[in-house]
Order: structure tokens, then sequence, then C-alpha cells
């Protein structure tokens, strides 16, 4: 049943029935779905209008604020680790790929904020907080660049921008316990002998058995080994190599996962759903690597210790700087690679850009969905793979639902990048 207040659902109670004796058609629950969610046909083409504006400048934001390629890694981990044999630290300066766009991003953003804030719809406030999170990353980026030009890299100055996504110290306390309990695993050599380019054709047989209009390409300067863009791609790094373990498992975290996720978006008809509404991550990551957990013979090495450690140093970003958090871990997991610490730790600062700056991504969402989505039964797993919400919005579902049901949205086309 929607939720409303008593006085209204019995008023509107009334009313149906009266129209229930004249026309004998509708549902009390399809009346209250269309008198609270059915948009007029002028503010259901005005959405969609916004829908798709906001559409194009989350694909902007996502390449310009995110994600973004480290184009110098093997030089700055050669570089860094010279200055570590002799004691003496060395901060990495990550070049990274520049993609800028002939707009003024926030200006747009912030343009369309005013819009859906005087746009009277129960979908609205998903993108008001969705834009809004979007100019506070804006805002901190350029607070990173700033920093970075005027060396001040004081930790007291970064604190404050801790979000809810940062780690209790009850979830850091279990995220210790769990690397305990599942040991970082080094994989032989040899292990691993599918490359690149034979992979990427298995993803792409998978993606067409499962009906989902994505395409496989191999991207220079990618730190793992495969990610999922909203524009249709699953990216592959051209100089990984993979086991058919790693393939099976992939096949359920990336595509039955991250791209799952997407295609349902898709089919919403509104790019909310292919973006992902607010802390939608959170639920995207658990899923994927509870479907690598769960939906294979056998689960590839160090999925429980990798999404352990990511929020171990999500954890210490603000309190120890690039150098003690390296010393750090390397104590912790003495059999990881320098190669493979020093990446793990880069994935997280790509946003930053000088190592010297304090703060990095907030990665715990992989060990915070995790522990969400294992404790759900098949069909909220299902819901949330369909509807791409986050754990905010699981009591709004049902709303989000009728909502979708009543207006009909035709379903989006993917048009797939030529990244």
């Amino acid at each position: 049943m929607l939720m409303t207040s008593k006085h209204m659902l019995k008023e509107h109670t009334r009313k149906w029935i009266n129209l229930n004796k004249m026309n004998n058609i509708k549902s009390l629950d399809q009346y209250l779905k269309e008198k609270y969610f059915k948009l007029k046909k002028a503010d259901k083409e005005y959405l969609l209008e916004l829908d798709k504006k906001y559409g194009e400048l989350a694909i902007i934001f996502r390449k310009e604020f995110r994600a973004k390629n480290v184009m110098n890694l093997d030089s700055e981990f050669e570089k860094f680790m010279e200055h570590r044999k002799v004691g003496e630290k060395y901060f990495p300066k990550l070049e990274l790929e520049q993609i800028e766009s002939s707009i003024d991003i926030k200006d747009e953003f912030k343009e369309l904020l005013t819009k859906f804030e005087n746009f009277s719809s129960f979908i609205s406030k998903f993108y008001i907080e969705k834009i809004k999170g979007f100019l506070n990353s804006i805002k901190l980026s350029e607070k990173y660049k700033k920093m970075s030009e005027t060396g001040d890299y004081g930790k007291k100055s970064m604190c404050k921008d801790r979000s809810g996504s940062f780690p209790t110290l009850s979830e850091y306390n279990y995220a210790l316990q769990i690397i305990n309990d599942y040991p970082y695993e080094v994989v032989k050599k040899g292990v691993r002998d599918i490359d690149a380019k034979e992979a990427s054709k298995l993803f792409q047989k998978k993606l067409d058995e499962l009906g989902y209009n994505y395409k496989v390409k191999l991207v220079d300067g990618m730190l793992p080994r495969v990610n999922v863009t909203p524009e249709g791609i699953v990216r592959v790094n051209p100089e990984a190599m993979f086991s058919m373990t790693d393939i099976e498992g992939l096949y359920q975290h990336e595509l039955c996962g991250h791209v799952g996720r997407r295609h349902y978006g898709y089919q919403t008809g509104l790019n909310l759903f292919v973006i992902g509404l607010p802390e939608s991550n959170t639920y995207d990551e658990g899923l994927a690597i509870w479907n690598s957990l769960n939906n294979v013979k056998t689960p590839k090495p160090n999925i429980m210790f990798n999404i352990a450690i990511k929020a171990i140093i999500t954890y210490h970003l603000y309190d120890m700087d690039f150098c003690e958090l390296f010393d750090f871990i390397r104590d912790l997991v003495p059999d990881m690679s320098d190669k493979t610490l020093f990446r793990s730790i880069v994935r997280l600062k790509r946003g930053v850009g000088d190592c010297r700056i304090y703060g990095g991504a907030l990665e715990s969402g992989y060990f915070k969905g995790y522990n969400l989505v294992s404790v759900m039964s098949d069909e909220e797993r299902d819901d949330i793979l369909k509807y791409n919400i986050g754990p905010d919005q699981m009591d709004d579902l049902d709303n989000i639902k009728a909502f979708l049901e009543v207006n009909e949205f035709e379903p989006l086309k993917i048009k797939v990048s030529e990244e």
C-alpha cells in the first residue's frame, strides 16, 4: 500500500468508492498510484527534457572527475621505490587522463538543480540529492587543486570532508578481522593464461547471451582489470591477464552485476536509473561481489580480502600520508607485491592527483554494500538489480515502482560511446 496520511487515505478511499461505483474498473491501489504519481502530459515531457540533460551532465562529470586513468603509474612506482630503498619519502604526482568538456559543468548543474527544485514531482528529490552530490564533488576537486598549487597539505583541513561513506571504527575492526580470516592469496604465475584480447571476446559473447547491448573495449591506463561505464562500455585493461576462474567471477561481478543494473536502468526510460540513485554504488558493488561469490563454482581469489583492504585504506586516508599508508599496509599484508600495494593506494588517490594531499576516494562501499546485500532475500536482490537504488531509497521502492508503472516511460536506447 502506498504511504500516505490516514486522513488523506480515508478521503481518497471515499472518492475511489464513488468512482468505482460508476466505473467499476480501478482497484484502490491503482487509483492511489495514479492520484499521487501520474504526471500530466506536459510535466512528463518536461521531466524527460530535464532527465536527458541530467544524463548528459552526469556522463561528463564522470569523465572529468571520476574513474580517470593514470598515465604515469609505472614511472611513479619506480620513483617511489627508489626513494623508499634509501629511506626517503616520495609522494607520487599522478598524471591523470585529461578529458575536459566545452561547457561549465558546475553552472550547468546549478541551473538544472534550480529547475528540479521548482518541479513538483515525487521523483525530483532524487535528482536534487544526486546533483548536490555532484556539486560537492566538484567543490572538493577544486579544493584539491588549490592545495596542490599552494602546498597546503595539512590533514586538519581535510578531516571535515569525511562523509557518511567513511568507515566507522566498528567497520574498520571488522575489516581487520576479515583480512585475518581471508588472508591475501598470492596468485601463482601461469595460472592466468588468458590475455586481455581473448578475455574481451569471452566477455562480449556473454553480454550477447544476456541480451545486454554493451560493447567490450581495450583501454590503456586502467588500474582495475575490468570496469563498466554508463555509456555502454565494458573496459578491459590491455595489459591484464586472466584465468578461467577470473573470467567466470567477472561475468557475475561486472556483467551480471554492474552491466545488469545499467541495462535495467535503461529499461526504466530515465537516465536517473542508469546513473543510479544516491549512494547506489553501495548496492552496486555489494550485489556484484555477492554474485561473484555465490553464483560461480569456484570464486576467484581475494574477493573478501580486497573489499576489506579497501575499507582499511579508506579509514587511514586522513590520518596517514601516502608513504605511511604504504608502510602500514606492507606490515599488515607482507605477501602482497609492492606494485600491487602501490596500485591499491593510487586507486583511491586518483581524485586527488597530488599524493602529498591527505584524503581520496572513500572506497568502503564495497565492504558496506556486501554486508547489506549478503543478508537480503533473493527478491530484494532482484529489486536492487532492476531499480539501481541505494540503501536510503529502500523505503521508497514501492513508490518508485508505482511512479514508473503509471508513467510508462519509453526505454532509453544505449548509444555506445567511442572512448
